[in-house]
């Protein structure tokens, strides 16, 4: 049944979400809730701690140093709002360190995010205390989280007359546009100009990078042949539901949900994630996109749902994510790792990667150049996949 009017859906929402967490909540171990100061772990935190005799665990990481965000200040702010049992890690590069390759390796697939990195300390925190852990998992795919959604349904809004003239209009403005950007906006729109907001290397680049000609654009789009289909279906009707429904079939199994279940599982921890019980999903996906997401506001009835719940800083907070400072980590603490896992020899063993053309982004990043430090981050993880036995 799909409901056309807002506050009758921000009603039945906040059932669902309540009904979710009820039913996640039921553990005969000990259960608490990954708590980032964010929306999304706020809201869970605030339902969970109404249906818990006692005070509801809440856990939070954070990092300190150069270009480090760390939310735990919000994590705090929410946790003493509701009067939890608060448990934080502000995490210590040097123990990263030492970490690290046991992080890589608990992946057990070259998944290349690095926030795979706070999730595994997260998760170890947890353990200490509880057996299962509810975690913020799916919201921004079903609600509208990501400012790549407003961006994408912006430039088709614009058409391709204003996607010509915008990087003179930002120059004007004083603003450069990246090179990513600037091939985003000569792309056709469609569903490969929205899961190129997610790469990390362009074909071009990873031509350069293999040793071996890789298989060609229309090759690596080929698996998403239904999902381009039904995105043509989406385009005119509904843009926004479109773009929640790529990252519902693509981010969301190819890498949070993964990421999240091997970290958890390497502390023998169990994550729960309540805004994808069936319910929940099943109401959300049959309201239309202006219900979740503008070019101004984003998960708009989830925040419609808070305002009843938290402070309204808590209901307001922008996403800031982990935010991991993985380039910096990279030319400081992780550096000695980098160099060993990148070493010619390394990624030459295989014979998959070009090891002149990764030392050349070795030394770009870390004479500061250039910050290529989520994609030295993802050649680290494969590199290291590979040395343990992974099939290229």
């Amino acid at each position: 049944m799909c409901i056309r009017d807002r506050r009758r859906a921000v009603d039945r929402l906040r059932g669902a979400l309540e009904g979710s967490v009820t039913r996640q909540l039921v553990a005969d171990v000990p259960v608490g809730v990954f708590l980032s100061g964010g929306l999304d772990s706020s809201t869970l935190s605030a339902i969970a701690r109404r249906r818990v005799s006692g005070p509801l665990r809440t856990f939070s990481v954070g990092f300190e140093g150069p270009d480090a965000v760390s939310e735990l200040p919000s994590a705090r702010e929410i946790a003493d709002f509701l009067g939890s049992d608060h448990h934080e890690l502000m995490m210590d590069p040097e123990e990263v360190a030492r970490d690290l390759e046991q992080i890589i390796d608990s992946l057990d697939t070259p998944l290349a995010d690095p926030t795979a990195i706070p999730t595994w300390y997260m998760s170890r925190l947890a353990r200490e205390r509880v057996t299962v852990a509810l975690s913020g998992e799916g919201a921004d795919e079903i609600f509208g989280g990501y400012a790549r959604q407003r961006f994408d349904v912006a430039l088709d809004r614009i058409g391709w007359v204003g996607r010509k003239l915008l990087p003179a209009a930002m120059l004007l403005a004083g603003k450069k546009s990246s090179t990513r950007f600037a091939r985003r906006l000569r792309m056709t729109p469609g569903l490969e100009r929205q899961l190129d907001w997610g790469r990390l290397f362009s074909g071009a680049e990873i031509e350069r990078l293999v040793e071996t000609r890789s298989v060609d654009e229309a090759a690596i789009h080929g698996p998403y042949a239904e999902l381009a289909r039904r995105w043509l279906e989406w385009a005119n009707v509904d843009p926004v539901n479109g773009r929640l429904e790529a990252d519902r079939c693509t981010f969301l199994p190819g890498d949070l949900l993964p990421k999240v279940d091997r970290m958890s599982m390497a502390h023998s921890l169990e994550v729960r994630v309540p805004y994808l019980d069936n319910e929940v999903v099943d109401l959300v996906l049959a309201l239309p996109g202006r219900f979740k997401q503008n070019m101004r506001r984003d998960k708009i009835l989830l925040r419609e749902v808070a305002s009843s719940l938290l402070p309204e800083a808590g209901s307001l907070r922008r996403k800031r994510g982990f935010e991991v400072p993985i380039g910096a980590w990279l030319r400081g603490p992780l550096r000695p790792t980098l160099n060993e896992l990148l070493s010619p020899t390394n990624v030459a063993g295989p014979g998959i990667l070009r090891a002149a053309d990764v030392s050349r982004l070795v030394d770009e990043h870390l004479e500061g150049g250039r910050d290529h430090g989520r994609a030295l981050w993802s050649l680290m993880v494969l590199t290291r996949w590979l040395a343990q036995g992974g099939a290229p």
